[in-house]
């Protein structure tokens, strides 16, 4: 067993490594899991550390970007879709928006990710989640449309993580935060109970 896990281990890295040099940018600690699928590399880009479990689906496109932070992780045969499809009153119209995941955002298995989505760093995306709305920093997803059902901590959490993890010009103003977190969570409590009921 234990030969078996190496082997696994060692064609992983050279995966990974492969992989890195087709991306438009690709910071260091990538990990490419088996029978993954990366279109239209040259238009992704990818930060520090991100790991690519088994069947994800990263589909990028010639006319747009998909913008991927540090510290990212795909769990398993979840999906980014950057590009949509035509419909037949317009047929030659495609729809091509950039996708944007912030840093340390986990997208559990089979979540998909539309056209046009801009996840803010912190978030996670639930499994299955079908997700065709931005998402907000820290906030927490489910469902198809995914909805917003909580976030990952308070904002004066937040506030006191960021000081110690970013840099002055770079952390979330604490009114944004206090703002999402009541318009997304404390006033539709009773919606997300509903929505969220076994």
């Amino acid at each position: 067993m234990g030969i078996i896990r190496l082997y696994d281990s060692v064609r992983r890295k050279v995966r990974s490594a492969f992989y890195s040099h087709f991306f438009k940018s690709c910071g260091n600690g990538l990990v490419v899991d088996k029978d993954v699928t990366l279109t239209w590399c040259d238009h992704i880009s990818l930060g520090e550390k991100v790991m690519i479990n088994r069947g994800t689906l990263i589909q990028g496109n010639p006319f747009s970007h998909i913008y991927i932070g540090s510290h990212v992780t795909f769990a398993y045969e979840s999906m980014i879709l950057s590009a949509g499809h035509p419909i037949e009153i317009h047929p030659k119209e495609h729809i091509y928006k950039d996708v944007k995941i912030g840093d340390n955002v986990r997208v559990l298995a089979k979540a998909l990710i539309t056209s046009g989505v801009e996840i803010g760093r912190n978030a996670i995306v639930g499994a299955g989640a079908v997700v065709r709305n931005d998402v907000p920093p820290y906030a927490i997803v489910v469902g198809n449309p995914a909805k917003i059902i909580g976030f990952v901590a308070t904002p004066d959490e937040i506030v006191d993580y960021e000081k110690t993890n970013y840099p002055m010009d770079d952390r979330l103003p604490a009114d944004l935060l206090e703002k999402n977190y009541n318009k997304f969570f404390l006033k539709r409590l009773k919606e997300i109970k509903e929505y969220t009921k076994l």
